[in-house]
């Protein structure tokens, strides 16, 4: 997937907005309280999972309010044109690993993300390939009171959609286009799971930002634009906004070291100015924008 940095406030401000507390019962036989780490620790039968890892961050300033720990899964159904990540669309590249052994790493650093909705990210890939392993994590780090949040396309079948949608806190949904053949021309695949994905996040009310890479000629035209806005305000306040990831060329060394050709090649970004203007329509539309 495409990625920007942006203000770390904005997440975090946006999902105390949206959130409600989290709320342990005292009383629940469930959880002990661990006093090595000052955290808790859950004894209420979280399944170990295994699934594939391209990598884990730590730390991360990014993807989700607060401080984030990162887990990069490995597959992906999608051939994006514009893919920074290529080396993840094969799941059986990655490095094995347990969803206790990842929760142990979220113990070790959990006293500097016990404020600021810190917590744990799930991203590809597309982590929704691997649900099961994704939603063990997500128990994980509810079970220590931290939030989850899934990086994702919405492409997985409908049983790995709603095993882990109930362990999410946050979505960002990258929706690629919104136009279903422009979609197939970008992706290789049509929207249809994902679609699905979009209907389940209203159904659910999962509050959700929509990520939109802006692609010269392919996902920047006016009427590319209002349509994205047609979408955004269709879904309701479910919807909290749309972040804007203008194109790079940064994963295309990861192409030429696959040896694959790169689609794109000799495609410049937007400049700012265009950039801008499509920032001004969303906020003139009174959608909420981080770029």
């Amino acid at each position: 997937m495409q990625y920007t940095k942006y203000n770390i406030h904005q997440y975090t401000t946006m999902f105390r907005m949206i959130s409600k507390p989290f709320c342990i019962p005292r009383t629940s036989n469930r959880l002990i309280r661990n006093h090595k780490t000052n955290c808790f620790s859950s004894t209420n039968n979280i399944p170990e999972v295994f699934g594939n890892v391209h990598s884990v961050e730590t730390f991360s300033a990014i993807d989700g309010p607060g401080i984030r720990m990162m887990v990069f899964l490995q597959g992906c159904y999608l051939r994006c044109k514009f893919c920074s990540n290529p080396d993840t669309w094969q799941i059986k590249k990655g490095t094995k690993m347990s969803s206790k052994e990842i929760a142990e790493r979220i113990r070790r650093i959990y006293p500097y993300m016990k404020k600021d909705m810190s917590g744990i990210t799930c991203s590809g890939g597309e982590p929704l390939l691997q649900g099961d392993f994704v939603a063990a994590l997500f128990q994980e780090a509810k079970a220590l009171q931290l939030t989850t949040c899934l990086d994702t396309a919405g492409q997985a079948n409908l049983k790995n959609q709603l095993t882990v949608l109930p362990y999410t806190d946050l979505v960002l949904f990258c929706i690629k286009h919104t136009n279903t053949e422009k979609y197939k021309e970008l992706t290789g695949v049509y929207p249809y799971l994902a679609f699905t994905f979009l209907d389940n996040l209203v159904r659910m009310n999962k509050p959700f930002y929509i990520r939109y890479v802006l692609i010269p000629g392919y996902t920047n035209s006016e009427k590319d634009i209002e349509e994205l806005i047609t979408l955004t305000k269709s879904v309701g306040t479910v919807c909290k906004g749309v972040e804007l990831l203008p194109y790079h060329t940064l994963g295309v060394k990861k192409w030429e070291t696959l040896g694959i050709k790169y689609p794109l090649d000799g495609l410049k970004p937007l400049a700012k100015d265009d950039v801008k203007h499509v920032y001004d329509l969303l906020v003139k539309n009174g959608i909420e924008v981080l770029l």
